[in-house]
């Protein structure tokens, strides 16, 4: 049904406004949006790109979707799936060429470089340090006193 448009007043006739009716609901299971477009071709591209160098943002775009639709096909499609995991070995294994590269180059910027691989590949190229001065043996002898479970209390000289 078309919205309804306001009605003229005896002073003249009053400004044309949109009145809109209530949105119907939406039966049970409707999912909003268009569905995406699948293509086994994609399987193939996301290695490709993974060999680029390019990130998984990168490929959605090119494919003309979001990352959650990205997210979704891993979920629901195994062979994706595999080609997505392909694609971010290839993809690593880019960007440290590139470094090895670079470190003969004339001009590097390695911290760059240094810090776009910790962003990009967290579990291998992320600096950490474990700084333990101690406490956690000392809470855990204490705790042990507390549930019975230590042999003795500690003293000064331990």
């Amino acid at each position: 049904m078309p919205p309804r448009k306001s009605k003229s007043t005896s002073e003249g006739i009053a400004p044309t406004a949109i009145v809109s009716e209530e949105p119907k609901a939406k039966p049970d299971g409707y999912v909003f949006g268009r569905p995406t477009v699948w293509h086994d071709r994609f399987c193939n591209d996301v290695i490709k790109w993974g060999k680029l160098g390019k990130s998984i943002t990168w490929m959605a775009a090119e494919i003309g979707v979001d990352k959650v639709t990205i997210y979704a096909w891993i979920k629901e499609k195994p062979d994706f799936s595999h080609a997505i995991e392909r694609a971010k070995v290839f993809c690593q294994q880019w960007w440290e060429d590139a470094g090895q590269s670079g470190m003969t180059a004339d001009k590097f910027n390695s911290a760059v470089w240094q810090k776009n691989m910790a962003a990009r590949f967290r579990d291998e190229w992320t600096d950490t340090s474990n700084v333990n001065h101690g406490a956690q043996d000392s809470l855990t002898s204490f705790l042990g006193i507390i549930d019975g479970t230590a042999g003795r209390i500690p003293t000064a000289r331990d």
